[in-house]
């Protein structure tokens, strides 16, 4: 398609109510304490501002080795690596200890209580956006869902 017919696409796509993938929210984003080396959990809350789906696709932390996104198998057992995490437009998703969520792995310095971890989380949609994880013995007092 030449450029002309996608500027012209678009808002005419704008017109006729189709979905747009918005703005995806972060919040409430947490991670226990940990010592050098190890293994830990990083849970927040995501709200897709937007109609469209979008999809959480990595999590990198700074001082971490490697994360990747868990999901709970469908009966118990061990959690297993997704390749995303889905967004239904206005939906909300918890990351929680017993839902999907991260596991930071290969920490090069201990995670300490009151420390504030600096991570990116990339949407296929949203790209890229930029977040603190406080480093706290529990998660934080959830808000009502909308």
């Amino acid at each position: 398609m030449r450029f002309r017919e996608t500027a012209l696409a678009l808002p005419a796509a704008l017109l006729l109510g189709a979905a747009v993938a918005g703005p995806v929210d972060l919040s409430q984003a947490w991670a226990p304490p940990a010592p050098q080396g190890a293994e830990t959990s990083l849970m927040m809350v995501l709200k897709n501002e937007g109609s469209g789906r979008d999809d959480l696709r990595a999590v990198a932390c700074a001082g971490v080795t490697k994360s990747e996104i868990l999901a709970p198998p469908p009966r118990g057992g061990t959690p297993q690596p997704v390749q995303d995490v889905p967004l239904p437009g206005g939906a909300t998703v918890r990351m929680t200890p017993a839902s999907v969520h991260v596991r930071l792995i290969g920490l090069l310095a201990p995670l300490v209580e009151g420390q504030r971890l600096r991570c990116t989380a990339t949407f296929v949609r949203t790209g890229e956006r930029l977040f603190e994880a406080f480093v706290q013995p529990g998660a934080p007092p959830a808000p009502p869902l909308d």
